[in-house]
């Protein structure tokens, strides 16, 4: 549950007891603040915590550090030579990198085109002929001797 500062007032004539804390008046207190009244906080006399401010964005790591610093043009070029996973650690480190601002589109529009391409090269260069996606059929047995015909 979330805890604010209340005041009591110091002109009140008496304590107040609110969630178990009895409350002098001109004495602040924490308390939770699901034990208090709207106007308490429309008065001011109970005051939310001040929001932590939201830590900076950690800078991006490893290879990809000076590399995201560099102009898309000089980037592009390297591309076509990354893995798969290099181009995920340099989407993510060009993402860390510019915080707010969100990554360069023309970076992450070349980052996916070189994800496009890395995979049809894949598929084009496995050399399964027999894949299950072929719709080809085989007279050959199966590995655990049926035949794999159903006549």
């Amino acid at each position: 549950m979330e805890h604010v500062t209340y005041t009591h007032p110091a002109n009140a004539k008496g304590p107040r007891f609110i969630g178990g804390h009895m409350i002098m008046p001109g004495e602040s207190r924490q308390v939770s603040a699901g034990d208090l009244f709207a106007d308490d906080f429309k008065s001011g006399r109970a005051q939310r915590p001040a929001s932590q401010p939201k830590p900076a964005a950690p800078e991006p790591v490893g290879e990809f550090t000076v590399l995201v610093s560099q102009p898309v043009k000089d980037i592009t070029p390297l591309l076509p030579g990354m893995t798969a996973e290099q181009l995920d650690g340099l989407a993510a480190a060009e993402t860390d990198h510019q915080g707010d601002k969100g990554p360069r589109k023309g970076l992450m529009d070349a980052i996916d085109e070189a994800r496009l391409k890395l995979k049809t090269s894949e598929r084009a260069g496995d050399g399964d002929t027999n894949s299950d996606d072929d719709n080809s059929t085989t007279d050959e047995p199966h590995p655990d001797g049926d035949s794999g015909s159903t006549e």
